[in-house]
């Protein structure tokens, strides 16, 4: 069990926070020579899990399991499978679920319905850290002026990316931007739920011989990673149309789908401005985070619309742009307010808790 998965805390000070998790690391060999402190056991639990795993926190009465899910927003959902496995393994209290899905707590409190827990749940705006310390490591800057007007990066299909895409090209948009669209069929499913799309089922046959829309890294398969920053597309796009992963209400969750990756996070880091099509209130969310959602420039009223309308409202708003605007003036007038976007980005944000306040003792 030497510490290739292992995160540790001990000797906690609320005053001298430790990292992004108020964590350090330590070697197991060390956890045993230690009588005090808090010692989180942590597991990749949706892509690398090991019950016997879970026997580990059983040794000691200060060690607790950490069941790391922070790269996914699917909390609800998730709730259940966490709650048997507790059960099964008599963990009562010694875990904590960590999740990406920003409105987890909120979720869980839902969940349990005033039963009382026998975990608790941690929310890690996950992607935010994973690619800002990949842009801190790796030093890929990109320019600040640029001179096409958009882009929009759609690698995995889903139903709002099609009908984004079909969209696009019904405005005439994808000749003054640069798209990126896996599909090989434009029709989403369940197409009864996006009000416009029977005024663009004749347009969905002509987006469909363009497709795929492939932009992105050259030689990979899914022509896009998440960690990329691609200067033939972030050195000259001004705008970032972003297509999120999770757009619908309630398709995995019951409070929200807040689950924010690094395509919305990219948009700061590459002077980009955003527009983004996904979980409603994400620019009110990111806005409290100190963003500078450009609201003179973008009509931001979308973001509480429910169901498809976001979709089409924010689409809207990137067509007056373009066909409104002078891409040269634009960008010389947001240059200082892009700049700062991507410092604060770099900084790095007070958003997460320490998860040490989440282990029940």
């Amino acid at each position: 069990m030497e510490n290739s998965n292992q995160i540790v805390y001990t000797n906690w000070d609320p005053c001298n926070d430790i990292g992004m998790l108020g964590l350090t690391r330590m070697p197991f060999n060390q956890w045993i020579k230690s009588q005090d402190g808090i010692y989180l056991y942590a597991i990749d639990y949706r892509y690398r899990f090991n019950v016997k795993e879970l026997d580990f926190a059983k040794l000691y009465s200060n060690v607790h399991i950490l069941l790391d899910d922070t790269l996914e927003g699917f909390s609800y959902s998730s709730f259940k499978k966490v709650q048997l496995l507790v059960l099964e393994h008599k963990l009562q209290n010694k875990v904590v679920y960590a999740t990406g899905h920003l409105d987890g707590e909120l979720e869980y409190k839902t969940w349990l319905r005033g039963t009382p827990p026998n975990f608790n749940v941690y929310t890690m705006n996950s992607w935010y850290w994973r690619y800002r310390d990949w842009l801190v490591d790796c030093g890929n800057d990109v320019t600040i002026d640029k001179t096409i007007w958009y882009c929009c990066l759609q690698n995995r299909p889903r139903a709002h990316r099609q009908v984004t895409t079909v969209y696009l090209d019904y405005l005439n948009l994808l000749d003054h931007g640069i798209v990126s669209a896996n599909i090989n069929d434009v029709v989403p499913g369940r197409p009864e739920l996006f009000s416009h799309w029977p005024s663009l089922k004749s347009q969905a046959l002509l987006t469909q011989t363009k497709m795929p829309l492939c932009v992105d890294i050259p030689g990979t398969s899914d022509k896009c990673t998440p960690n990329d920053l691609n200067p033939q597309i972030y050195n000259t796009t001004l705008i970032n149309l972003v297509s999120e992963t999770f757009y619908m209400e309630k398709g995995n969750n019951i409070i929200s789908e807040m689950f924010l990756t690094e395509k919305t996070y990219k948009a700061f880091a590459a002077y980009q401005i955003p527009i983004i099509i996904g979980p409603k209130g994400t620019v009110e969310r990111l806005r409290s985070y100190g963003f500078d959602m450009f609201d003179d420039i973008i009509d931001h009223s979308y973001d509480h619309e429910n169901g498809d309308i976001r979709l089409f409202l924010a689409i809207d708003n990137l067509k007056r742009i373009v066909y409104n605007s002078s891409i040269e003036e634009l960008n010389q007038s947001t240059k200082n307010r892009r700049i700062k976007n991507k410092q604060l980005y770099i900084n790095g944000i007070d958003i997460d808790n320490p998860v040490v306040n989440y282990i029940c003792m």
